[in-house]
């Protein structure tokens, strides 16, 4: 909602077109922020804060801090935004919170074989549906993603804290989504590529052995 007392009213409302992927479509109609489908990489963990990619929330990473090297490390990548009917699910675009005494391996675990009834059993909340909202805050929901989890899962939150969070990249081609790298060069990577090697991409300084044609 536009209240005119925000200092950053204006430029929110600025629809960026380089942040706009072509196939996908505008479901937030009834909202003005400008939205966003390309995502910067927090990393492989399910931090929501301080990830080990190149764009935390709470990190400066420089070229050096990369030792995996900026050829094999994700920069960015793409996610279907939302819709405006948060009670109506969208297994692709929403995402799914549940609060439990869970570790890293069992939340992922757990988000990774969410079933469509069971994720669609969970409580909405308005913040499920408004993913891609604006590119003008760098948080998990609206302008970030991670390697916790391969393209095309469902995204998953440890209920209503960024302290665990699978964000995981989509897209509306057909099984795929571009990637983009630490060294400029794009890739477009299937839903199906080896959870080993999307979440080693996810990383700066994982120490991991890539091979180009394993992606």
């Amino acid at each position: 909602m536009i209240t005119g007392q925000g200092p950053n009213e204006t430029a929110a409302q600025v629809w960026v077109d380089v942040f706009i992927c072509p196939s996908d479509f505008n479901r937030m109609t009834s909202r003005p922020w400008g939205q966003v489908n390309y995502r910067s990489c927090n990393g492989s963990s399910w931090s929501g804060r301080t990830g080990d990619g190149l764009f935390g929330q709470a990190t400066q990473i420089r070229p050096a801090d990369v030792s995996d090297g900026l050829s094999n490390t994700a920069a960015a990548s793409e996610r279907l935004r939302g819709h405006d009917d948060f009670e109506r699910v969208d297994f692709a675009s929403d995402q799914f919170r549940l609060a439990a005494p869970w570790t890293e391996a069992t939340f992922r675990t757990w988000c990774d074989e969410l079933t469509d009834a069971e994720a669609a059993a969970l409580p909405s909340t308005p913040t499920s549906a408004t993913l891609g909202l604006t590119w003008l805050e760098g948080n998990m929901s609206w302008t970030r993603y991670n390697h916790l989890l391969p393209p095309g899962r469902k995204t998953c939150v440890n209920g209503a804290t960024w302290n665990g969070a699978a964000m995981t990249a989509s897209s509306r081609h057909d099984g795929v989504v571009g990637l983009l790298l630490g060294d400029g060069s794009v890739r477009f990577v299937k839903y199906a590529v080896d959870p080993v090697v999307w979440k080693g991409l996810g990383t700066i300084a994982g120490s991991e052995t890539i091979s180009g044609d394993s992606y």
